[in-house]
């Protein structure tokens, strides 16, 4: 079977869902975003509810086609590329390069 997950960062929380290949919603995380303590702290809350999402729903992060996700600001749509996100600390920020690398 194929999974999804889906994320939203909000100012103050990142929330996740993992989703079949029907889009049925298996499970949800959500986490604190972290905003205050920096850019990496906002990613490294980004990357955990990616995989609490995953472990709620017994899901292989290898079983995982897609990642999809959004953010306040403005995001590049060809690179995926957070270019301004002033409540966040987002600028110019890689985030597709780096879940790419992470997942």
């Amino acid at each position: 079977m194929k999974y999804y997950i889906g994320f939203d960062l909000g100012g103050t929380k990142v929330v996740a869902a993992a989703l079949d290949e029907d889009f049925e919603i298996l499970s949800r995380a959500k986490e604190k975003a972290g905003v205050d303590k920096g850019i990496n702290n906002v990613y490294k809350a980004i990357c955990s509810v990616i995989k609490k999402a995953c472990s709620k729903a017994n899901i292989d992060i290898k079983d995982v086609i897609a990642i999809g996700g959004c953010s306040p600001g403005l995001i590049c749509p060809k690179t995926g590329t957070v270019l301004d996100s002033p409540n966040l600390g987002f600028k110019g920020f890689p985030l597709k390069k780096k879940l790419e690398k992470d997942f």
